[in-house]
């Protein structure tokens, strides 16, 4: 499909816009379909198809028109709590968590590059706990992978906001697990003499 407008300027205008990109029609093309990602209508990968880049063209593209494709809205976090809320139940994992309380939460005491509060596990029980929620958690994610459904960005949505729960999941066993060893490794033996 080709799809081809004309966009009238005034010659003021059009003189400032060549002095910044010669080949205005190059430029607007990249425009609407830069706001086309925005709006979520193409992936990034449409966008690449679309405007005929590979994977890193299309980065690059994406960081002159200064264009995170990762950052989270209220939106996305909202969305993300109603999968989970459905996926474990109203009164499970998240319980009654609104987007507002995810969103706005204590400044992390670790170094986290800013992604969220440290969940810290307590003892064994807790570990179980997760590692149940984890294995749920992937079986969710390999299930939502076959089957794509009838919409395939809130297919996108869902993935992404599963692998990121996996994610932080299997960082919070890891560190547990660190904090077990350093732990052991620090606690004298015992030896009896007889």
């Amino acid at each position: 499909m080709n799809i081809s407008f004309d966009v009238n300027l005034p010659p003021d205008v059009e003189e400032r816009l060549r002095a910044e990109a010669p080949d205005l029609s190059a430029a607007g093309r990249e425009a609407f379909a830069v706001d086309l990602l925005r709006r979520g209508i193409l992936t990034h990968h449409g966008l690449g198809q679309t405007l005929g880049l590979d994977r890193f063209e299309t980065d690059a593209l994406l960081k002159r028109h200064r264009v995170t494709e990762q950052s989270l809205s209220q939106e996305d976090v909202d969305a993300d709590v109603q999968s989970l809320n459905a996926f474990f139940g109203e009164a499970g994992w998240l319980g009654r968590a609104g987007g507002n309380d995810l969103c706005h939460r204590p400044v992390p005491q670790s170094q986290r590059h800013d992604r969220g509060c440290v969940m810290e596990l307590k003892d064994e029980r807790e570990v179980e706990v997760t590692r149940e929620k984890l294995r749920s958690l992937e079986t969710r994610y390999q299930a939502v992978s076959r089957d794509p459904g009838d919409d395939a960005h809130i297919q996108e949505l869902t993935l992404r906001s599963l692998k990121r729960l996996i994610n932080q999941m299997k960082e919070e066993i890891a560190r547990f697990e660190a904090r077990r060893s350093q732990h052991a490794d620090r606690s004298p033996s015992t030896v009896t003499r007889s």
